[in-house]
């Protein structure tokens, strides 16, 4: 832990009145674990601007309606209930139990009842950007039969939303934590502004390192139990997790990390590009 976010710890345990127990470091945050008044919570500090810097104002949004509920929180850094004993939701689809795993997404969303979004929260047309980024720069690490659909297809959808409001914009299996309490809680909101169908990506895109699950027979499997929960237009979904999974693959490399060739978001690209329904209502037109 570096002497600026030591000392950022500090400093929001003593404004929030936090007894600190015991720390643990992730690639962009410090989790500190303690009580308040007797009771556990979680301090939350990001080492550095970025995505995580307003997840607690994000979070705040939805008002623990399925997310982790926010007791406090500036910029970077935010205190948390502690959620226990918070198996990831991961553990049940790497069990082999991937329809309940969805089905279990599919209930969190239905829970997620935001308010207005924070000021100044990025929309998905805003994401979308990175593909013009992309391509002007000439780099074909994700080939441009891909982008270039995706890049269409993700315009046209941004064209036509329905009812957009604020989106967790990371939600899958390792960001869903079990409380003995409350249940299934969302964690690490990005924030975004899109409508719902929006929200699937992440999910449809995680294959938890397995690559089985990065199919279309698991992709379109995912997609039928949420259109049955969720009543959502299945067609956009699919059209949403195709585009996504492009841009995740452009975000990778974005920031700095290596693309392999089984690279999750880029095995979904490829399989959701052979769905027949892609292709009539998006690919072929």
């Amino acid at each position: 832990m570096s002497k600026e976010v030591n000392q950022r710890v500090v400093e929001r345990a003593r404004a929030w009145g936090v007894t600190i127990e015991r720390a643990a470091a992730t690639e962009t945050s410090v989790l500190v674990y303690g009580k308040r008044a007797g009771k556990p919570v979680v301090m939350k500090i990001a080492k550095h601007a970025g995505d995580e810097w307003r997840s607690g104002e994000v979070a705040a949004a939805f008002e623990g309606r399925g997310v982790v509920r926010v007791y406090e929180q500036v910029g970077g850094a935010a205190l948390l209930e502690h959620v226990q004993p918070g198996e990831q939701l991961a553990s049940v689809a790497l069990a082999g139990r991937d329809d309940e795993a969805t089905d279990i997404l599919a209930a969190l969303i239905g829970r997620m009842s935001p308010r207005d979004p924070p000021t100044g929260c990025p929309t998905v047309d805003e994401w979308g950007t990175a593909f013009a980024n992309y391509l002007a720069i000439g780099d074909e690490r994700v080939p441009r039969e891909l982008v270039e659909p995706a890049q269409r297809i993700y315009a046209e959808l941004c064209l036509t939303q329905r009812n957009p409001a604020l989106l967790h914009g990371d939600l899958q299996h390792y960001n869903v934590l079990r409380d003995d309490t409350r249940g299934w809680l969302a964690i690490d909101p990005k924030g975004v502004i899109g409508e719902l169908e929006y929200e699937l990506g992440a999910m449809l895109r995680n294959s938890l390192g397995l690559p089985e699950l990065s199919t279309l027979e698991v992709a379109e499997r995912r997609l039928e139990r949420f259109g049955a929960a969720l009543g959502i237009d299945v067609e956009r979904a699919r059209a949403w997790g195709f585009a996504q999974a492009v841009l995740s693959a452009i975000w990778l490399i974005q920031d700095g990390h290596e693309l392999r060739a089984d690279a999750p978001a880029l095995l979904l690209a490829r399989a959701l590009e052979q769905s027949p329904a892609l292709r009539a209502d998006y690919l072929e037109k």
